[in-house]
C-alpha cells in the first residue's frame, strides 16, 4: 500500500504504538505490535515501509506476527477515520535476534497449556548448562525474572493476579550469547480451563433479513497475544467464519444469512492454533425473515 492514496490529513492525530517499546531486541517468535487509536478509526501498521492492515476495536489496535525474521524493523501507524487519514506517528525500531547457536534450557516443568488459579505460585523447573544464567520473559520480551540455580537445575517462581492466558519465554545465557527461547502457555484462572466468551451486540433473537451479515462482538478473557482469533459457525449454515481479538475484545462478521426462521450461531475464541486453550462456546440465536 503506498502512501500516494492518503487524502489530506485536517490534523487527524497518528495512532499510539505502546509495543513494541522502543529499542526492544526481540527473539522474533511472536511480536505483538499494539497500542490505541481514535474510537474506530482503522488502523495501518507499516513495517520496513510495507503497510498492513491490523485489527483495531474501539480505541486499541492489536497484531501479531509469528516467526519474524532477524534484523532491524522500522514501525509506523497511521489511522483512518471518516475517510480522513493521519499522518504516521513517530517511527519506532525493532531489533529482532537471529538463529542462536546458544543450546536453549530444558524445561521439565510446567508442561505446554498448563493451567493456575489466579495469585498461586507457579513453578518453572528444569536444567541448565554449567555457568549459564536463564532469564524468564513474556510475550513482550519483558523481563519477568532470573532462575535460581541448584546444582545443574534452575527454578522459577511467578505468580499472575488476573486471569488470562500468559505466554511465557525461557533463555539461557552463556559466554556465546543468548539462546533461542523454550516456550509455555498458561491458563491462569479459567472456569473449567477455557477461556469465558459473552457477546454484547446484538440482542439475542435479532431478526434479520435473508442475505445480510451479523456484526458479531464481545468480550473474553484477556489472550497470550500470539495470534488469537474467533470463530462463528453453524452447521447447515454459512462457512466458518474468522474474526479478530484485541485484548479482552472479539468481533467476528458472520454471514451471509441463508436459513429462514429461528437459527442460532456458535461462537467461540481460541487462542492461537497450537493451543488447547479454547472459549467455550455461545449459541447466538437469531430470526431471519424473508
Amino acid at each position: 500500500m503506498s502512501d500516494q492514496k492518503k487524502p489530506l490529513t485536517y490534523d487527524l492525530p497518528a495512532p499510539v504504538i505502546e509495543w513494541p517499546k522502543q529499542g526492544v531486541v526481540h527473539s522474533g517468535r511472536y511480536v505483538r505490535f499494539a497500542g490505541t487509536c481514535l474510537q474506530d478509526a482503522e488502523v495501518e501498521l507499516s513495517i520496513n515501509a510495507t503497510w498492513h492492515k491490523v485489527p483495531s476495536i474501539g480505541t486499541n489496535w492489536s497484531f501479531t506476527l509469528a516467526e519474524v525474521g532477524p534484523g532491524s524493523k522500522s514501525i509506523k501507524v497511521r489511522q483512518t477515520l471518516g475517510g480522513v487519514v493521519s499522518d504516521p506517528g513517530p517511527e519506532r525500531q525493532l531489533l529482532v535476534r537471529g538463529p542462536s547457536q546458544t543450546p536453549a534450557p530444558e524445561v521439565i516443568e510446567p508442561t505446554d497449556d498448563s493451567f493456575i488459579d489466579v495469585g498461586v505460585g507457579m513453578l518453572f523447573k528444569g536444567k541448565h548448562l554449567p555457568g549459564s544464567t536463564v532469564f524468564i520473559r513474556d510475550v513482550d520480551e519483558n523481563l519477568l525474572g532470573e532462575a535460581s540455580v541448584d546444582g545443574d537445575f534452575w527454578y522459577f517462581y511467578h505468580k499472575w493476579d488476573d486471569s488470562r492466558v500468559a505466554y511465557v519465554s525461557i533463555t539461557q545465557m552463556l559466554a556465546d550469547g543468548l539462546s533461542d527461547p523454550v516456550q509455555r502457555w498458561v491458563g491462569v484462572g479459567l472456569t473449567n480451563k477455557k477461556l469465558q466468551v459473552t457477546i454484547t451486540s446484538p440482542e439475542d433473537a435479532t431478526k434479520f433479513r435473508l442475505g445480510d451479515y451479523i456484526e458479531l462482538e464481545g468480550t473474553c478473557t484477556p489472550t497470550s497475544n500470539t495470534g488469537s482469533f474467533t470463530q462463528a459457525w453453524d452447521f447447515g449454515g454459512p462457512p466458518i467464519c474468522l474474526g479478530h481479538v484485541v485484548g479482552n475484545l472479539w468481533k467476528v462478521r458472520y454471514g451471509p444469512l441463508t436459513k429462514l426462521g429461528f437459527n442460532k450461531v456458535n461462537v467461540r475464541v481460541l487462542d492461537r492454533a497450537e493451543s488447547d486453550i479454547r472459549g467455550e462456546r455461545y449459541d447466538f440465536r437469531y430470526i431471519v425473515e424473508a
